[in-house]
């Protein structure tokens, strides 16, 4: 309900100063959330910059809750077994 999967490389220096725009552009009618936790992978630090980035994964936790309109992503079914060690990727 109100937390987003993103790309640890788009976040800045101080991603908890980071907002969420609910919109496809920038105007004073958009709805805005601000994140208030991150957790970055711990793999993303280790590997950001090798010839295969590997980790480049953060969850952003925000204040309130997903605007009416919005409902979340199904990224992976719940039909199809997942095993611990498989490479994954997620793109969007």
């Amino acid at each position: 309900e109100n937390i987003i999967i993103t790309a640890a490389h788009c976040l800045s220096s101080v991603p908890e100063a980071t907002a969420i725009i609910f919109d496809t552009e920038i105007h004073d009618r958009a709805q805005i959330r601000y994140v208030s936790k991150v957790r970055i992978s711990d793999h993303w630090n280790a590997r950001s910059g090798l010839k295969v980035d590997t980790g480049d994964l953060a969850l952003l936790h925000f204040k309130g809750s997903t605007p009416a309109g919005f409902e979340p992503a199904t990224l992976y079914p719940n039909t199809l077994p997942i095993k611990n060690e498989t490479p994954t990727v997620v793109a969007g």
